[in-house]
């Protein structure tokens, strides 16, 4: 029986268990890592013999008064996880339907898309590399201009640490990245810092800094590695490290350090041309996952809604 669990019904060690068997795991839909997001989160659990066999999370805001889903900006992929083959993903698909409003939700790259034929589906991709050959392997898939770019980032005076600095991590985002970010707002900040310092805590996270002459750093990033995967789930660069091509050589310096074992480098992205691109030349090939986005709102509330935006309007005014 599929039943709603609030989010402090949900048990943490049955959830996770349920996740990491699943043949559709993420890391974005582990517990500790919902619980370091902005916003909290409830899900859909089938139960059986006392465990969980199947589970849906989603992000859950209010405005208005009006509770509604929405995918949280830090987790690319949830969906449906289960741990037996079924037709499952059909109830969960139903329930969803019947939401008042989705303003976004992505499921995740196992997920059939045959169940979402009947919604106005959003196409997005991330692009994986397999790390399970030998580095030179792996780098004989480089792009001809990602080979270039690698041989100017070794002629430079840079070098690699894995120092635990947050701060330079944000400051570089904050200078670099986060002006190119249609609707990024300052406060968000907090909760990216909140995300890698619980992720670091646990023991799951990894920062890289370039660092240049005098300790300027150049480039940053962070990755999430658990299980099968590490996820570079965001970094910067330096004017002067675009410069030096820093970010190239901090990635081609982890898909070597991780060369040779079974993981999965997952670059999280790549719907911007230029992106996907740019992970493409690293040799990792692109995945698509599907979102949906559900407005079952009647034309009264509509109405009110418009209605309210414009009286704040003349308010402010």
């Amino acid at each position: 029986m599929i039943r709603y669990y609030k989010n402090e019904e949900i048990d943490r060690e049955k959830w996770d268990k349920c996740i990491c068997d699943s043949s559709q795991f993420v890391i974005y839909a582990m517990s500790w890592y919902l619980d370091a997001c902005e916003h909290t989160w409830d899900a859909l659990i089938e139960e059986g013999e006392g465990n969980y066999i199947s589970v849906m999370p989603f992000h859950v805001r209010k405005k208005y008064g009006i509770r509604y889903i929405h995918q949280d900006p830090m987790c690319d992929q949830l969906g449906f996880f289960s741990i037996k083959g079924s037709d499952v993903e059909v109830h969960f698909i139903a329930w969803l339907s019947k939401q008042k409003y989705v303003a976004l939700y992505q499921f995740n790259v196992e997920n059939s898309n045959s169940s979402l034929q009947y919604f106005d589906t959003i196409s997005t991709c991330t692009h994986y590399l397999e790390l399970n050959q030998p580095y030179k392997e792996i780098r004989k898939r480089y792009s001809k201009g990602r080979k270039s770019a690698l041989k100017k980032s070794l002629r430079r005076c840079q070098w690699l640490t894995d120092y635990p600095r947050a701060d330079i991590l944000l400051s570089l985002f904050n200078e670099n990245v986060a002006p190119k970010i249609e609707g990024f707002l300052p406060y968000q900040i907090q909760f990216i810092e909140k995300l890698i310092n619980n992720l670091y805590q646990r023991g799951v996270g990894e920062y890289y800094i370039v660092m240049g002459p005098n300790e300027e750093p150049l480039a940053t990033a962070f990755f999430v590695k658990f299980k099968n995967k590490i996820v570079y789930l965001f970094g910067a660069s330096s004017s002067k490290g675009y410069e030096h091509e820093s970010m190239t050589f901090l990635l081609d310096s982890v898909i070597k350090k991780y060369s040779e074992t079974s993981l999965i480098l997952d670059f999280k992205g790549g719907d911007i041309l230029s992106q996907g691109r740019y992970y493409r030349s690293f040799g990792a090939e692109r995945h698509l996952y599907m979102g949906v986005c559900i407005d079952n709102f009647g034309y009264l509330v509509k109405k009110a809604k418009k209605m309210k935006g414009l009286l704040l309007g003349l308010l402010r005014n």
